[in-house]
């Protein structure tokens, strides 16, 4: 039961990456769109921001009941990706929300402006440097941070350090390699 909490655990934060890739992609596509009734349309792509709250509350539960299924929770590593999840989560959503929320605002009134004084250039100005704004490098290195800095390769670990024979079972295996097949021909329950 464990392996499969784990594999939960790690297909959810596959797929929140994955789900998170799109938005990656329209922040970087936002910030090369001159046209705003253009850049519009690329929200229309977007994953709804439930579906990333379902799929991070997965990660958070199947991550949380493996550290209790492995008692985990006296590692410093689990409280150390605890803690960098919340610090990642609480950035993103504030830098994210934040450039999205903007760059639409402004697209918004670029478009009205149009129709109203398709000279002045104000609205337009703002809206370029809304999507030109710090929040798309920002988050992008943050990103890379977050999907290096969650140990994958620690849950990955620890599964396999709960099904690893011991050292002392390797060693009885060595030394009795010729009694670690059974009659099925299969390994004998002692070996691994």
């Amino acid at each position: 039961m464990y392996e499969w909490v784990v594999f939960v655990h790690i297909a959810s934060i596959l797929a929140f990456m994955l789900a998170h890739g799109v938005h990656v992609t329209a922040m970087w596509a936002t910030r090369r769109e001159p046209d705003p009734e253009r850049m519009l349309t690329f929200f229309n792509d977007l994953p709804k921001p439930t579906l990333l709250r379902i799929l991070l509350a997965v990660l958070v539960i199947s991550g949380a009941t493996a550290g209790f299924m492995g008692s985990w929770w006296g590692s410093g590593w689990i409280w150390a990706s605890l803690a960098y999840l919340t610090v990642i989560a609480v950035a993103m959503w504030y830098a994210g929300g934040t450039f999205f929320g903007t760059v639409e605002e402004a697209a918004t009134a670029a478009i009205a402006a149009r129709g109203r004084e398709p000279s002045d250039p104000g609205p337009q100005a703002a809206y370029d440097a809304a999507r030109g704004g710090w929040q798309t490098i920002g988050m992008s290195v943050l990103g890379l941070g977050g999907d290096g800095g969650h140990p994958v390769a620690d849950d990955v670990q620890a599964v396999l350090a709960a099904q690893a024979p011991s050292r002392r079972t390797v060693a009885w295996n060595l030394a009795h390699a010729d009694r670690c097949l059974c009659a099925s021909g299969g390994p004998s329950p002692r070996c691994w």
